[in-house]
This record gives C-alpha cells, sequence and structure tokens, in this order.
C-alpha cells in the first residue's frame, strides 16, 4: 500500500476507538465515481436542512468502510500527521492481510454534518465498543 498524489478508487483515514482492549489505526474507503456521485446526492440533501440550528447531522447506513488496527508488516504509515485522508494504491491481496479488529463490527453507518463534512461509525456487536473514523469534507474528496 503506498499513498498516492492522484485519485484512486480508495481513499485512507485516520480511526479511533473507545474500546480498552483494542486499537483502530485508520479506515480505508472504497470510493469509485459511483460512490462519490452517491456522497454528492447525500450532500445535497443536507443543504435545505442546514440552516436549522439544531441540526447535529444526519446518517446513512453505509458499510463503505474497514476499520484496520495496522499497517501491517510489509506496510509503512501513509497517513502523515496533518493530513485528514489521503488517496492510496493498494492490491485486493494488501487490502486482505491488512490487520483487522478481532471484535465483530456492526452497525456501519456514514454521518454527514451540517458543514458538508462527513466520517463512518461502526459499533462492536457484542461490547457496545465504538469504532469512528476521522472527518473528510465531501466537496473536497467528490472534486465539488
Amino acid at each position: 500500500m503506498t499513498r498516492s498524489n492522484t485519485p484512486t478508487d480508495y481513499i485512507l483515514l485516520p480511526a479511533y476507538t473507545d474500546s480498552e482492549v483494542e486499537t483502530c489505526r485508520f479506515v480505508i474507503v472504497h470510493v469509485p465515481p459511483s460512490y462519490k456521485a452517491e456522497l454528492t446526492t447525500r450532500l445535497a440533501l443536507l443543504q435545505p436542512l442546514k440552516a436549522d440550528p439544531y441540526l447535529s447531522g444526519i446518517s446513512f447506513w453505509d458499510g463503505s468502510a474497514a476499520y484496520y488496527t495496522g499497517y501491517g508488516e510489509s506496510n509503512e504509515p501513509v497517513l502523515g500527521e496533518n493530513d485528514a485522508w489521503v488517496y492510496v494504491n493498494l492490491t485486493v491481496q494488501e487490502l486482505e492481510e491488512l490487520p483487522v479488529s478481532e471484535q465483530r463490527l456492526d452497525t456501519f453507518e456514514l454521518k454527514l454534518t451540517p458543514g458538508g463534512f462527513a466520517y463512518f461509525s461502526a459499533f462492536t456487536k457484542y461490547t457496545s465498543g465504538e469504532f469512528w473514523s476521522g472527518q473528510f469534507s465531501i466537496a473536497e474528496l467528490c472534486g465539488l
């Protein structure tokens, strides 16, 4: 897995968890053009509501994000300290070899904020732990 300076079908974001027994280093999201179009549509749904001072955001069921506990033995970290997200080049084999949580994740969501940012979240099936990604700008990702 390597960082890309040009758009690819995958982005990597920082990730976090409230789990006392595990860590979560990053999220990889598959973002082909069809998914970017879907994000653009979802952002448009938010526009009529964003003037409401009580709106904290809207949520969608979305399992596009995969949560990883580390980079594995053959990969160096690609996310810089000041990066909100980066495009990455990776193969299916590299993706399958990345270490994942030992806890079963369930209830995957994409949450949009009134400011046009989004983040992913997931909950563990049996322990009520939460995993979530850093925020990213939908407009920036989709070239709006």
